[in-house]
């Protein structure tokens, strides 16, 4: 008879040996071919790809590689059902069909922080500054890998997710109709009021007048049905770490384009749509209609495109959910609470909102750092310190508002807008402790996580 005793330990060593293993693959790299990585030292703004990422270009050396290769531009039904893809009949951008969203299949990831410095900037700071780490994502499951948490509702796991292709407008029940040139007639009543959608060809609706603040974002998402979310800090910092392996670098404006980021402070944003043609490859629109209507073509004046994203960032703000921010005044920029189950609540900072463990930056300035609390958000790309050497090219070129010695319970906003220049970027987010603002140079995306 076998002696279970003795197989239990052969197995029980079994374990600890491939947890040994996946620990030494996290530092010196992984051998297969379907790993893709990135070692970030934003001590010293540098940056090397790993894993199967080593010798590729960002672009159309991924186009082939899951998940890049599944992120295409789709038209999406209220009830989650695909219509079409791009360059199929029946595949419109002007609403008929659905609206214009971006599929990106689930894919696994994985974050190894190298080297930590505590955070010590003011009275209240908690957490980490990451001063380099490991990033990998991997279209499988991997030893050591998880689930990104973009693909993660709670308990559930879902095979995909949709973010918009443009930046939001809305849909006018009442009229059925498109409000194509950003009417501020907006009607924010739950269930029977307006949408928020996604279309081309219309200007992105803002709080020029309007009441477009979070919280009445959040009702024209859902009136749009089960499902529907403007963007979540989970789906924000999804397309950044698939941005950062691909190109192998922070560095958006650098590695795509500057975006709609040089127009005038008096301005309002552009027209979407411009990236139509683009489909599902990233780049630069010819041209991009600005709010008067005049063809804008150079750079800084055009729309960029990520893989079927318009405007991911530049143009306009954009509201993030599933993210709070509090402070007492001695907390710097404010302490981040997670949504971990998709049940977002303004202001809350209990129950399913986790804090992430660290504090965020307590003046504007270029990043300088993201900040690490646990292992449980290590995925989370946001600001802990600005200044201190960083600047509009590393190391990682972006920057961030912060209200200093924060006081309260506010939001987050990320992407920069029209005017901002070298500031705008998928890394740039803003707070605001008045979570009832609406402004111009604001407005959303849709996500669908149904």
């Amino acid at each position: 008879m076998a002696d279970f005793t003795k197989i239990k330990g052969v197995f029980a060593k079994d374990t600890v040996l491939r947890s040994g293993i996946s620990d030494v693959q996290s530092y010196i790299g992984y051998p297969q071919a379907d790993i893709y990585g990135l070692c970030a030292d934003f001590e010293n703004s540098t940056f090397t790809r790993l894993a199967g990422a080593v010798g590729k270009t960002g672009g159309t050396d991924f186009s082939s590689i899951a998940p890049w290769s599944g992120m295409r531009r789709c038209v999406l039904a209220d009830n989650g059902t695909v219509n079409a893809y791009y360059g199929e009949q029946g595949y419109v951008e002007d609403g008929t069909a659905g609206q214009v969203m971006v599929e990106i299949p689930k894919f696994y990831y994985r974050v190894v922080p190298l080297k930590l410095q505590k955070n010590t900037d003011y009275t209240g700071a908690m957490g980490y500054h990451l001063l380099k780490a490991l990033y990998y994502i991997s279209s499988t499951p991997k030893n050591g890998f998880e689930v990104h948490p973009l693909f993660r509702i709670g308990n559930r796991v879902i095979s995909k997710a949709y973010i918009s292709a443009y930046e939001g407008c809305i849909y006018d029940v009442s009229a059925g109709v498109y409000l194509q040139e950003d009417e501020q007639v907006a009607d924010f009543t739950a269930g029977t009021g307006d949408k928020l959608s996604s279309i081309a060809g219309v200007k992105p609706c803002s709080g020029l007048s309007q009441q477009l603040t979070r919280p009445n974002v959040r009702t024209i998402c859902h009136n749009r049905g089960t499902g529907w979310e403007m963007q979540t800090i989970q789906a924000v910092c999804a397309i950044n770490l698939l941005f950062m392996v691909e190109y192998g670098n922070c560095n958006w404006q650098y590695s795509i384009g500057m975006g709609i980021s040089s127009m005038a402070s008096s301005d309002r944003p552009s027209y979407v749509g411009s990236t139509s043609s683009l489909g599902n490859v990233a780049g630069n629109a010819t041209s991009t209609k600005d709010w008067q209507g005049n063809t804008q073509t150079a750079s800084g004046k055009v729309a960029i495109s990520y893989r079927g994203i318009e405007n991911f960032f530049s143009n306009l703000w954009k509201f993030i959910d599933g993210i709070n921010v509090y402070g007492d005044g001695t907390m710097g920029g404010g302490q981040l609470f997670i949504c971990t189950d998709a049940q977002y609540i303004d202001s809350k900072i209990t129950d399913n909102y986790v804090s992430c463990g660290f504090t965020s930056a307590n003046a504007n300035n270029y990043l300088k750092y993201f900040g690490y609390g646990n292992k449980k958000f290590d995925w989370l790309f946001f600001v802990s310190k600005t200044g201190d050497g960083a600047n509009s090219y590393q190391p990682v070129g972006d920057y961030c508002w912060s209200v200093a010695n924060f006081d309260g319970t506010g939001y987050a906003s990320m992407s920069g807008v029209y005017a901002y220049g070298h500031s705008d970027g998928g890394f740039t987010t803003g707070t605001n402790t008045n979570i009832n603002a609406f402004a111009q140079n604001t407005g959303a995306r849709l996500i669908y996580i149904g």
